[in-house]
């Protein structure tokens, strides 16, 4: 267990209004070919999230659905639904009707931020569905303030929803975990004291709003001052054109999936000048620590961290960064608890498994989510009161 001081009661999107403010020309979002600078990201959210206040009742705890292609209208999207003291809701264009039918009646939403060509296909009603590339509300936008909105007139804290993320429903339908903006702040914080990167650097997002991955991606960018790269769709699935993307952009920070491990390893075998990466996040599924050696032999200054925790604990629990010696595991240990968590490997009675014995493992701290959406029983479940629980340890959690 540890503890690591941050500012629990800031925001994440607050973070992001700091870095405009002090660095407003510095590049913010990059698609394609274009781009927004802080200034003009933090103007274009500010406005969306004040029509959405006025126009759409948002407040804290509202849900906001999110079905927009890879963009730059995707981030100012999610800042928008933030500002406005809401809680987005990624729903993926690319998914079935079905399964986007259920998310958008499980989570009821009464708006939902799309584009004209996406909308046709959607399954909701006119009153629901915002198109933000529709002329007509871009230039009703324009008449709203560009100034920042306020926490405190909102009534906004960091332990309100900032994200309800629906895992794979592998078994029966997906459940949507709701997500407060501590967790992701504490992870953040976390990420940037174990591997952090040059003032100005390049990030990427490659993952789907859908899993959370693309949350450390988008606010590890935009809360640290970095530019964020918006990888297109055709990108995403080209594994030689993703690599020779992040060397020509300069990329000094990114996620890779485990199915492009290997393929990176004989990419940047024949690279006569390597990228510029300064961290690299791994995870998701076990992955051969030798293979991370071998990506670190090839770019010695690397920081390679591997991942490892559900949706409910806010993208990640564990941390390892490959450098740690002594290391005799085949495949790449999860690492230790993040900071502001416990972590314990219990038996089914809930007391403490002797080292080396199997047990589960139960998690908690500053990142463990407020539950599944419509789902009390389910939560009650899971979320269970924690028995080590320690009031005098800042990362102790009940």
């Amino acid at each position: 267990t540890t503890a690591l001081d941050y500012p629990q009661d800031k925001c994440i999107h607050e973070l992001f209004e700091q870095q405009a403010e002090d660095n407003p020309d510095a590049i913010a979002v990059v698609f394609k070919n274009s781009q927004l600078t802080y200034s003009e990201l933090n103007c274009r959210a500010n406005q969306l999230a004040r029509y959405l206040l006025e126009r759409r009742q948002v407040e804290p705890d509202s849900l906001v659905g999110i079905c927009i292609d890879r963009s730059l209208d995707m981030i100012v999207a999610i800042l928008a639904v933030l500002k406005a003291g809401g809680a987005y809701v990624p729903l993926d264009p690319s998914y079935p009707y079905e399964r986007l039918s259920y998310m958008l009646q499980d989570a009821d939403l009464a708006t939902v931020l799309t584009q004209s060509h996406i909308v046709k296909s959607l399954p909701v009603e006119k009153s629901q569905a915002l198109c933000v590339d529709d002329t007509m509300l871009i230039q009703e936008l324009r008449q709203y303030s560009t100034e920042n909105t306020s926490p405190s007139l909102l009534g906004l804290t960091s332990s309100h929803l900032a994200y309800v993320i629906y895992t794979s429903g592998s078994t029966g339908q997906p459940k949507g975990v709701k997500c407060h903006s501590r967790g992701v702040h504490s992870l953040l914080n976390n990420i940037e004291s174990l591997a952090p990167l040059k003032e100005g650097g390049a990030c990427m997002i490659w993952t789907s709003l859908s899993f959370d991955v693309s949350v450390y991606e988008t606010m590890s960018a935009l809360c640290y001052g970095h530019s964020l790269h918006v990888i297109d769709r055709e990108l995403m699935m080209n594994a030689v054109q993703l690599f020779d993307f992040i060397k020509s952009s300069k990329i000094s920070s990114a996620y890779l999936p485990p199915f492009f491990i290997k393929d990176f390893i004989t990419w940047l075998a024949v690279q006569d000048v390597k990228p510029e990466l300064e961290r690299l996040l791994v995870g998701v599924e076990s992955i051969l620590l030798d293979d991370l050696l071998t990506i670190k032999s090839l770019i010695p200054d690397l920081n390679i961290l591997n991942g490892y925790g559900p949706t409910e604990a806010s993208i990640c629990s564990t941390l390892y960064r490959v450098d740690e010696p002594h290391c005799k595991s085949q495949m790449a240990p999860i690492g230790k608890v993040v900071n502001n968590s416990q972590a314990f490997v219990l038996n089914k009675q809930l007391g403490i498994v002797p080292k080396g014995v199997t047990g589960e493992l139960y998690i908690g701290g500053a990142g463990l989510a407020r539950g599944y959406l419509n789902l009390p029983e389910l939560t009650a479940e899971r979320f269970i009161a924690n028995p080590f629980y320690d009031e005098s340890q800042p990362n102790s959690s009940p």
